[in-house]
């Protein structure tokens, strides 16, 4: 996967005719689904980073589950998650939390009644409100017996909302060990920094602008202390990161966008054994 392509419908279900998912569904094919949201990520970057982000993440898994012999498709991504975080802003869509989890939750739904019951949702925005209602979906869906819906997610994501990997709603992959290698320095890099920055440069080049880029500094002056402040949103979230943005967003390391093929490898791996 090395075009630019631009719609985050290209290689979805949206591509495909109901005939054909018919077929796939018969062939007992795996579902990604990506998950995001449409907020503000800094002057250089547009708004659709967790939608591209999450999508691309999707096409990598499936390029490799393919390559593996495994039927996966992916759907269309779901970008209309929470923004709690970076609700002060300009283009940070504002969706109730009971909304987006009643959303997401008759979209699975509606994977799980046309025939594929192995859904992996993968999610591409740290927001802890967001999260929750993604923990929400899951439980729904346990509860009403479709326990082969689960979050694909690296340990730490569990780390940090404090969840147990034994919990049926996971498929847990392994970070790769390689990701600690790139050249990141040592700023604190949470929203909008070089990561993102690689990826969209690199499949998506046309997005990112360039020009306002060269003139950002990073948010060297941010500490631990003001991430826990900046992550309750709101007004106090905007004053400390007025541009939008939290961490480095200048790639230093000319192969950092490959941490998005080194993770898909990871998680392509991880969704091939619970499907074995």
């Amino acid at each position: 996967m090395n075009d630019v392509n631009i719609s985050v419908f290209a290689g979805t279900m949206a591509e495909m005719t109901h005939e054909a998912l018919v077929v796939a569904a018969e062939r007992r094919s795996a579902v990604l689904l990506p998950i995001g949201v449409i907020e503000a990520h800094g002057p250089h970057l547009p708004l659709g980073v967790d939608a591209y982000g999450s999508y691309t993440l999707a096409r990598l898994v499936r390029e490799r589950l393919i390559a593996a012999g495994l039927p996966v498709v992916v759907a269309p991504p779901f970008y209309w998650g929470v923004n709690q975080v970076t609700d002060a802003f300009p283009g940070s869509f504002r969706v109730r939390p009971e909304i987006s989890g009643a959303m997401l939750d008759d979209i699975v739904t509606s994977i799980h009644q046309d025939g594929f019951d192995q859904v992996f949702l993968v999610n591409h925005h740290g927001d802890p409100n967001h999260a929750a209602m993604i923990l929400g979906v899951l439980e729904s869906q346990h509860a009403a017996g479709r326990t082969g819906v689960t979050w694909l997610a690296a340990p730490d994501v569990l780390e940090r909302f404090g969840r147990d990997p034994r919990e049926p709603y996971w498929t847990v992959y392994p970070k790769p060990e390689r990701l600690a290698t790139f050249q990141r320095g040592d700023v604190l890099n949470v929203h909008g920094h070089d990561l993102e920055t690689a990826m969209m440069r690199r499949w998506y080049g046309p997005l990112v602008n360039e020009d306002r880029l060269g003139g950002l500094e990073p948010t060297s002056q941010l500490t631990r202390e003001d991430l826990a402040v900046w992550r309750n949103g709101g007004e106090k979230a905007r004053a400390l990161t007025p541009l939008a943005f939290f961490g480095d967003p200048h790639p230093r390391d000319p192969e950092l966008s490959d941490a998005y093929e080194l993770e898909a490898d990871s998680m392509a791996e991880a969704v091939r054994r619970r499907l074995s």
